[in-house]
């Protein structure tokens, strides 16, 4: 899929390797999810493995049940799904439906920054 080049993914870039949460919003509609999908495409050609990479798209109430339950059962799920063993890049879109999005965005940085890397979208965080 062949994206539109936009300005201010070199500087959203810039912030992967700290580690404090990404956190794009904005109103709907305007290209957050594209941008992800952009970082993770930059992620891969840039040598990061696919198993290194999650995106959670919370309008799916699967993955949005999944996040409610908070971070260690996200963090369970994740390292059931991979055996690598260095930095995890989280992906959730549409953070806003979490029940409690600003608690787990702070709990995320607080206590798991060290292995996870997480970058959120939403229209309203």
């Amino acid at each position: 899929m062949a994206f539109i080049k936009r300005k201010i993914l070199p500087h959203i870039s810039g912030f992967l390797d700290y580690k404090e949460a990404i956190v794009i919003y904005g109103a709907r509609q305007v290209g957050k999810t594209t941008i992800m999908k952009m970082l993770i495409n930059q992620l891969k050609n840039n040598g990061v493995p696919e198993e290194a990479i999650f995106y959670f798209d919370l309008e799916d109430l699967d993955m949005l049940d999944l996040c409610n339950q908070g971070i260690d059962y996200l963090i369970r799920y994740i390292e059931a799904r991979t055996s690598y063993k260095r930095k995890i890049y989280v992906f959730i879109d549409e953070i806003q439906y979490l029940d409690n999005a600003s608690g787990f965005i702070k709990l995320m940085v607080d206590n798991r920054s060290d292995r996870f890397k997480l970058i959120v979208s939403g229209s309203s965080v």
